[in-house]
């Protein structure tokens, strides 16, 4: 037991004198403060890493859902932009090759193949939509018929389509 406590305060004894008078600390206890201290930081760095990731991937989460929704309305992928959407809005395909949009109200509008796809933007926001899209093809002399407009607004990590407009 004495042993111990010797030893112990060899290790964590406070400063003593050397040979020229200068206070000094025992070199294994400035070792073990320079590991505590790299050991602390180190875990310090890794937190604040991590926190600043989550909240990146937190802050962006919605621009990331919007481009892979305009993705896949643009190349005509609606079954994906389908499982990407808020019940009670939804994209069904017809069998005439349309889509049958309805929007969070259950209104339903057909888009006739001839006018697909859609295209981002075209819209005027106004009231709670986060982005537009429009389908425009099918024009007569250079002008456009009757452009259908879909209102969509990100909540979370999904789609709500908020009205139709088709003229």
């Amino acid at each position: 037991m004495i042993g111990c406590v010797g030893a112990v305060y060899r290790v964590y004894a406070g400063p003593f004198k050397n040979k020229v008078g200068v206070k000094t600390y025992p070199t294994n206890l400035l070792n073990l403060m320079k590991k505590r201290l790299i050991t602390i930081s180190a875990v310090a760095l890794t937190t604040v890493f991590i926190i600043f990731a989550v909240t990146n991937w937190w802050v962006y989460r919605s621009d990331r859902v919007t481009k892979a929704f305009v993705g896949h309305l643009s190349h005509e992928r609606y079954e994906e932009a389908a499982q990407m959407l808020i019940a009670p809005s939804a994209i069904e395909v017809d069998s005439s090759g349309g889509v049958l949009l309805v929007d969070h109200d259950r209104n339903a509008t057909a888009v006739p193949e001839a006018r697909l796809p859609f295209l981002a933007g075209g819209g005027r926001l106004d009231g709670p939509a986060n982005f537009s899209m429009t389908a425009l093809q099918g024009s007569k002399n250079g002008r456009v018929e009757g452009p259908v407009t879909i209102y969509l607004s990100v909540e979370g990590g999904k789609i709500c389509i908020e009205r139709v407009d088709s003229l």
